[in-house]
């Protein structure tokens, strides 16, 4: 463990080298069955995010110990007014600190004089030889005009010959101003036959208006008939006071036993559960703690709510 944090250390003085950058302290705690506040996970970020960032990520062992989990060194290759190059390092430990994967991601942003964006990532995976494997490319076209704002997504792996083979594409098209934006996005992946069919669908209307914002999210999924079919639902409802406090609530709906899904468009969903998350920001640290309510076993009736978690963060803290 002692080599493992060594490299944090070091990883995150680097960084902070740099022209006094963005630095952030976000600190996780969950509740023992006392009701106690434990600290269970904290990042420590450095830099901004597409400008060279360092982040570090530790959890609470068993024995109240600090281990590092994940730690990610970012790192801007090439830019220009036509797009820019960046690379992402993550090591990720085992509860003793060993690394046991790397994972190194490019991304390569470039935009045309249309005004149409491409993003391509490619992510890498090192091996015990310890040379970095092709695993994925993702590459998104993002078009504008008037009315819409349409995204492609390709996503293409490794066949068992090592020539990369398209498995999956996405399409979201997202209208509206700022008051309303529907946004429809549909993931296609091959069927028995080699050929592209929807297999899953999200459709998400948001309204804003009065300080208050609305997002009700419908999920479709592929159900045995090969039709697209509701199986589950999101109401989210966030107002912010005066006084910056804002307050979100969230309704999760779902079927009655999630394992099985409806052939039909119109079964009933049933209210899940219940997510309170409020967020309040005073001088340079933010606290967000998040709370659910779930219905009792013999009725459909809330019970009383339990706080799960609540996160500060400290210094430049983003929401």
């Amino acid at each position: 463990m002692r080599t493992s944090v060594l490299f944090t250390s070091v990883l995150l003085a680097q960084a902070a080298l740099a022209q006094e950058p963005k630095r952030a302290e976000q600190t996780t705690y969950t509740y023992d069955p006392s009701g106690r506040r434990v600290a269970a996970a904290q990042t420590t970020t450095v830099g901004e995010e597409g400008a060279g960032q360092a982040q570090v990520q530790t959890v609470t062992d068993l024995n109240g110990r600090r281990v590092p989990l994940e730690a990610s060194e970012e790192t801007v290759v090439s830019e220009g007014p036509d797009g820019r190059v960046i690379e992402h390092v993550v090591k990720k430990f085992d509860s003793q600190g060993r690394i046991t994967g790397q994972e190194k991601v490019r991304i390569e942003e470039s935009k045309a004089g249309d005004g149409t964006t491409t993003v391509r990532a490619t992510v890498y995976d090192r091996d015990l030889n310890g040379s970095f494997a092709l695993r994925e490319r993702t590459t998104t076209v993002t078009a504008k005009d008037p009315a819409a704002i349409r995204a492609e997504t390709l996503v293409e792996r490794p066949s068992v010959n090592g020539r990369l083979e398209q498995q999956e594409r996405r399409m979201a098209v997202t209208t509206g101003d700022e008051k309303s934006n529907p946004h429809d996005a549909t993931v296609y992946r091959k069927d028995q036959q080699g050929q592209f069919a929807p297999a899953a669908r999200e459709v998400t209307q948001t309204t804003r208006e009065d300080g208050k914002v609305v997002a009700n999210t419908s999920e479709y999924n592929t159900a045995s008939t090969g039709q697209m079919a509701l199986v589950g639902q999101r109401l989210s409802q966030t107002v912010k006071d005066a006084a910056g406090r804002e307050t979100q609530l969230v309704d999760v709906y779902g079927q009655s036993n999630p394992r099985v899904v409806s052939s039909g468009y119109n079964k009933e969903l049933k209210l899940r559960e219940r997510q309170l998350i409020e967020r309040v920001a005073a001088g340079s640290q933010t606290v967000e703690t998040f709370s659910v309510q779930r219905p009792a076993l013999d009725s459909s009736r809330l019970g009383p709510a339990q706080r799960i978690s609540e996160t500060v963060c400290t210094s430049d803290c983003k929401k």
